[in-house]
């Protein structure tokens, strides 16, 4: 559940702008099945959803955070 509530604050940050726009990725084939449920069941739009990205290994994680990364200013 920890993982859960740090994923969702973070993507909420994103969602209401209180950060800037950043790589939010999700590692494991678990997430995309989730993040579905979410959709279906809770109030999650696809506009909320284009603020994550899914990855099925760490190597393809952190080349998703590298080329998402280009031009984010921390």
């Amino acid at each position: 559940m920890g993982t859960v509530t740090e994923i969702s604050l973070v993507w909420n940050k994103l969602t209401t702008g209180v950060i800037g726009r950043r790589p939010l990725v999700l590692v494991g084939d678990c997430w995309k099945p989730v993040v579905d449920a979410w959709q279906q069941h809770l109030v999650v739009s696809d506009a909320d959803t284009n603020f994550l990205d899914f990855a099925d290994t760490a190597a393809s994680a952190s080349d998703i955070i590298i080329e998402r990364s280009k031009g984010v200013v921390i």
